[in-house]
């Protein structure tokens, strides 16, 4: 479904909303700004479905949006859980953003949207590739490195094929 009507909105107003949203009970789906999520989630273009986690589990690879600081919402991947506490880091990230409490955890992605297909993120493939990019996280700047080269390489091939036209 395209969605033409759009408003901006300050990212406290909206989160905030979205939050309340969350704690009625709804789902609530939203297009990712920044870079933060990338390789999965690509700034503009992706979307995703976030469902408040109710009494579900909170696991390392869970992606969730959270509010670490006043007004400050971010929806980056658990890496580790422990005591209450977890630690995140944006999959573009090779660094953590620091411990919190899960108390300031907003809600969970449960649905990535990529080019208006949908992906479950309990689905095997999400779940494998979660775990494989954790357990990678010591060598993160190498693997990111190679992909955006690897990405910029086939975006100098696209253009070519365009001027060759």
């Amino acid at each position: 479904m395209k969605h033409t009507d759009m408003t901006q909105l300050p990212a406290s107003d909206f989160f905030g909303a979205v939050e309340n949203m969350l704690s009625d009970g709804y789902d609530v789906e939203f297009t990712v700004t920044g870079n933060s999520m990338w390789p999965v989630l690509r700034h503009g273009r992706d979307r995703v479905i976030i469902s408040s986690y109710g009494d579900k589990k909170i696991q390392p690879g869970d992606t969730v949006l959270y509010c670490p600081i006043r007004e400050k919402y971010l929806l980056h991947r658990i890496m580790f859980v422990k005591n209450g506490n977890f630690r995140a880091a944006g999959d573009n990230n090779c660094f953590y953003d620091g411990n919190f409490s899960t108390d300031c955890i907003v809600g969970r992605v449960t649905t990535y949207i990529r080019k208006e297909k949908k992906y479950s993120a309990d689905s095997f493939a999400m779940r494998t590739w979660s775990f494989c990019w954790r357990v990678l996280f010591p060598i993160r700047k190498t693997l990111l490195w190679l992909l955006r080269k690897r990405v910029n390489k086939n975006l100098t091939t696209d253009v070519k094929k365009i001027n060759d036209k």
